[in-house]
């Protein structure tokens, strides 16, 4: 058991995607309905089966996009009938027990039911007569609006309305307009055996069926659809996480409007994320019971498989241990998952119909008499002849042997399976770790040789060993004497190859303390800053001529209605990336002008209207910039570049990093200003952008490759994982340099940076663009 490791994650820490929302198919405004139509009598006939559930109004309201975060934040685990959850670094369990614990609802095993509960004997009206009358079908809103009126209804009827209702319009929905099943308008017939069933594992088992039903590929999309009651996963985690009781707003309901004693309580998801980057937040990974909960006291499955690195975490639970994020790897990358385009929208008549054409659909040359007799075919139901008594007793005896034998197969293929994985991993592992000491090793002889003769050398974008003077935004820099900020473990100071703010205060006693590199950068900064004269402008390909306090602000700000800066820097950045030795990240990728984008705007109203877009004709200036620039580098996209960064204005009052990722078909934005507006809201502002550029890409058609781009939109994903602004005038250099750190070292390096290190990082890219336009700065 200790050879075994922890699960690991679908989805890479700080990898995942960034979706906007589940879409569940139940209203929490049901519940509200029932407690106002049901007078306190007829409360108390259901509260013994519903009662929690009814109290479950009083908690924060639903969110989808909580759901959504919490979905794809799972670990990989064999169980069937349980998912496990990462929540500020710890495992967080969802499985039966835990629904029962905040539903309240029985969660015993499904007993078998009398036929005659179910179906109405011959000669017998059925009971949906009784309940409905004469109409052919009835669905959760229809119930809705019956007891919206209940004051028109006998208390039999408005009790039976509202049992049906919390059952199949809230636990068990499927879809939007689901029917009732006439089976459990039948069974509700005797309100008892309605009340006594366990309806919470009938509602747990259709809804973890369908969280295991969904790929890694439907989890990346922005919206997911849960069949069921995925609210019980919200409830746990506010259980589990005591925290998250604080990160509620005031009291309203937004979806009736008036006072009354059921309000609903809203959920601050900013706090919520906030919570989820600490590292000391309490986290209970099961939920505590103080007694034996009637509900919950027989929650097994007999299909359920054991998964030992489920049974390694759950006695780490037991033991005390503090866990971390870094005790649970793995995963994908979220940017790497090929997502599929949503379905094209067919205009018919007034109905808009989602079409989506599945592998085995209909050819365009299959006649119509095919098409039905295929259609009937495929719809058909299989019958089986009518058999004698002796039959069905052998044939369910057969079922029931084969049921048990592919459940014990199904349980050791698993535990075997798993077992495989971690000796593949425990080995690659063991391999990564033995070629990573010897090149520390080796690096380590060729540091004590170089000290040994006295050389010292040093390597491009590393940060500067001299105290760094505070940030504060919209400040001059310090005098260089300062002391360095003191980094707490709270702050996002870890750095990276590109504008850390981390600094080393020693030295080694070998070193020879005349070559430390990159010193002179910060010096240069303030000696610029202290002689460049009033007077001096610079001038800067593709962006024009900048003047002496338009250079010197950059550090602090970079204003958003003032492209020429922003080009400047671009130009700049370009050139630093094109020169730095890491030679394979600075082919792979080019950082653009933000009027680049810009242009594709105006262009856009046209694009849409035309029929045929791949014959629609771009701006012949935008293709000649494409042209030019390639044949100045000797580089074309997809063959050489893979990767095009551009700063993109937004509201005119902040930047955001826009990166096209042509390999994988998607557009990324890296957001210092998450807080100001949501992804959903976000992405039409760059829709033109998604659906122009696979286009243009074609039409410029510098290779082979670049003809044959495929013409579907770029997927749109927004990553918020990333250092955030103080100020929105310091979301310029952050853009600037999440494109560089990105070029240099992907998202890894994007996540180390820090709005401290930009500081440092755009300093030095301003004494770089002051000698590239007047020469080198000289230090005495």
């Amino acid at each position: 058991m200790g050879d075994i490791d922890l699960p690991s994650r679908l989805f890479a820490d700080r990898e995942e995607p960034n979706g906007d929302r589940v879409n569940q198919y139940f209203k929490l405004y049901a519940i509200k309905v029932v407690l106002k139509a049901l007078q306190p009598s007829e409360l108390e006939i259901i509260r013994p089966c519903f009662g929690k559930l009814l109290d479950a109004y009083s908690k924060p309201t639903f969110s989808g996009k909580l759901a959504h975060f919490l979905l794809t934040r799972q670990l990989n685990v064999n169980k069937r009938h349980e998912i496990w959850v990462i929540f500020a670094g710890k495992p967080v369990r969802f499985s039966l027990r835990e629904f029962g614990l905040v539903t309240g609802l029985d969660c015993s095993p499904l007993p078998t039911l009398d036929r005659a509960l179910l179906k109405a004997p011959p000669g017998v009206t059925p009971y949906w007569f009784t309940l409905f009358g004469g109409e052919d079908c009835f669905t959760g809103e229809m119930l809705l609006a019956k007891l919206r009126r209940p004051k028109s209804l006998t208390s039999d009827l408005r009790v039976k309305y509202a049992c049906l209702l919390l059952v199949d319009g809230l636990l068990c929905r499927r879809s939007y307009h689901m029917k009732i099943p006439k089976a459990h308008c039948e069974m509700i017939r005797d309100l008892d055996v309605f009340l006594k069933y366990p309806w919470g594992r009938y509602s747990f088992d259709m809804t973890m069926r369908c969280i295991k039903s969904r790929s890694i590929i439907q989890l990346a999309q922005q919206t997911v659809a849960i069949q069921g009651f995925i609210h019980a996963l919200v409830l746990v985690l506010i259980e589990s996480v005591p925290a998250v009781g604080s990160a509620v707003g005031e009291a309203t309901d937004p979806e009736s409007g008036d006072e009354d004693e059921h309000p609903v309580i809203s959920l601050k998801l900013d706090k919520v994320w906030d919570l989820d980057g600490e590292k000391q937040v309490v986290v209970h990974s099961v939920l505590p019971s103080d007694a034996d909960v009637p509900c919950v006291s027989d929650c097994s499955w007999p299909d359920e498989v054991t998964d030992p690195s489920v049974e390694v975490m759950l006695q780490k639970i037991e033991e005390g241990v503090s866990f971390s994020r870094g005790m649970f790897a793995g995963g994908v990358r979220a940017s790497e998952v090929q997502v599929e385009p949503p379905p094209r929208v067919v205009a018919r008549g007034k109905r808009k119909v989602r079409s989506r054409q599945s592998a085995g659909g209909m050819s365009r040359g299959e006649s119509s008499r095919s098409k039905k007799q295929r259609v009937r075919t495929g719809r058909s139901k299989s019958t089986l002849p009518e058999s004698n008594g002796v039959s069905d007793d052998y044939i369910s005896t057969i079922a029931e042997s084969m049921k048990k034998v592919q459940i014990d197969l199904y349980a050791h293929l698993c535990v075997e399976i798993k077992s495989m994985e971690l000796r593949l991993e425990r080995s690659m592992q063991a391999t990564v770790a033995t070629t990573v000491s010897d090149a520390i090793s080796s690096r380590d002889v060729v540091d004590k040789v170089l000290r040994s003769i006295g050389v010292g050398y040093s390597q491009p974008n590393v940060p500067t060993d001299a105290p760094m003077p505070g940030f504060t935004p919209q400040a001059n820099p310090l005098p260089q004497n300062a002391p360095p900020p003191t980094q707490t473990d709270g702050s996002q100071g870890n750095g990276s190859s590109v504008g850390s703010d981390e600094r080393s205060t020693s030295q080694s006693p070998d070193a020879d303390p005349v070559e430390v590199p990159l010193v002179a950068s910060d010096a240069k900064f303030l000696k610029l800053s202290q002689t460049i004269l009033p007077t001096m402008t610079f001038a800067f390909p593709d962006s024009g001529v900048l003047s002496h306090s338009e250079l010197l602000s950059i550090p602090n700000c970079i204003p958003p209605d003032n492209t020429r800066i922003m080009d400047a820097c671009v130009s700049s950045l370009r050139e630093s990336l094109a020169d730095n030795s890491n030679i394979a990240a600075a082919s792979r990728a080019d950082i653009l002008p933000s009027t680049f984008h810009g242009s594709l705007a105006p262009m856009y109203a046209k694009f849409k209207k035309c029929r045929r877009k791949e014959t629609f004709e771009f701006d012949a200036a935008l293709l000649r910039s494409v042209a030019a620039r390639s044949s100045a580098t000797g580089r074309t996209w997809l063959a050489d570049i893979h990767f095009l960064y551009s700063p993109f204005n937004i509201d005119r009052n902040r930047w955001i990093a826009v990166m096209i990722d042509l390999s994988a078909h998607c557009l990324t934005v890296f957001d210092s200003t998450a807080n100001v507006r949501r992804g959903s809201r976000l992405k039409p502002e760059l829709e033109f952008i998604c659906e122009m550029f696979p286009y243009l890409v074609r039409q410029v058609g510098a290779n082979e490759v670049m003809k044959n781009f495929p013409l579907q939109p770029l997927v749109f994903t927004r990553n918020t994982h990333v250092a955030q602004a103080s100020t929105l005038g310091s979301s310029g250099v952050l853009s600037l340099l999440f494109m560089e750190a990105h070029a240099l070292g992907g998202l890894e390096e994007v996540s180390k940076m820090s709005e401290f290190g930009a500081r440092s990082r755009a300093e030095r890219l301003v004494v770089e663009m002051y000698e590239h336009c007047c020469g080198d700065i000289e230090l005495e």
